[in-house]
């Protein structure tokens, strides 16, 4: 039975291809998708784009995954060349990580990605700032006795100033957090507070049998990243543009960090709260 993929990244590829890039390896742009998070080690994906026709599963994904590239990351005071690793809790498996190299508050991280002759650079910064929750709680579902939604007030960091939010879920059966739907936001659009319903995102993008509410006794912990701005509006505006346009289609351009390829190098800080679904 073939798994379904659940890095993100898999789907800007998907998104960002043709047939003509599949004949080779050289013709093929690499995608980036990179993070670098506040006390967290740093990861980057990269694959090569793919049909939107394609099934991948266990049998071919290394076919699109790029392992050979020389990844590194520099800040004003450190040098890392990252290593290729594996993380069952992901599919397709493979990334590269840093082993000492952790996201600080306020730092900014050179990206590096070195393939066949050519240089893919980015640049991020991990915000200073954390978000402040207000409050979580739950909200009863009108002729369902199972579920609730869960609701999430978040105070805005400085009304003068642009900040962006990524929020995503995980319960107590996930191996790790998943987006939500439409997870990205910028406060620009609020007074001051942010109020965003948690509708939980499916575990990979062709996924359509995940419910969007959350079981009663569920345990969800809730993650509220701060984004740098260009990643915070890339995301935003991939969001907006999932199952309507090819973001990379018909002139319209996500506002990405990346030169010399595809995908986004994102810093982020966040902050943890969980909530028990009664």
């Amino acid at each position: 039975m073939m798994k379904k993929i659940l890095a993100f990244i898999l789907l800007l590829c998907c998104l960002s291809c043709s047939d003509e890039f599949r004949d080779t390896e050289k013709t093929a742009p690499i995608v980036v998708e990179g993070y670098v998070e506040a006390n967290q080690l740093v990861k980057v994906f990269l694959t090569f784009p793919f049909s939107i026709n394609d099934e991948i599963g266990e049998e071919n994904y290394m076919n699109f995954i790029n392992s050979y590239a020389k990844v590194v990351v520099t800040t004003a005071s450190e040098r890392e060349v990252l290593t290729f690793k594996k993380d069952d809790k992901l599919f397709p498996p493979y990334y590269y990580s840093s082993s000492l190299m952790t996201g600080k508050a306020g730092e900014t991280y050179h990206l590096e990605v070195i393939y066949r002759g050519d240089t893919i650079t980015a640049e991020t910064t991990v915000p200073s700032v954390q978000a402040e929750i207000d409050s979580l709680y739950c909200m009863e579902i009108a002729g369902d006795t199972l579920h609730k939604s869960v609701l999430i007030s978040v105070n805005r960091i400085a009304p003068d100033a642009v900040h962006y939010y990524k929020f995503y879920t995980r319960t107590q059966r996930q191996k790790t957090f998943y987006p939500i739907v439409f997870s990205t936001y910028c406060d620009e659009t609020f007074g001051s507070k942010i109020l965003v319903e948690l509708s939980a995102g499916p575990e990979n993008f062709m996924d359509t049998s995940t419910t969007t509410f959350y079981a009663i006794g569920d345990t969800v912990t809730v993650k509220v990243s701060v984004l740098d701005a260009i990643p915070g509006e890339f995301w935003r505006v991939y969001d907006n543009q999932q199952g309507y346009n090819n973001p990379f289609s018909n002139g319209s351009n996500l506002p990405s960090n990346v030169k010399g390829g595809l995908g986004v190098w994102t810093g982020s800080n966040s902050i943890q709260r969980q909530i028990i679904i009664k």
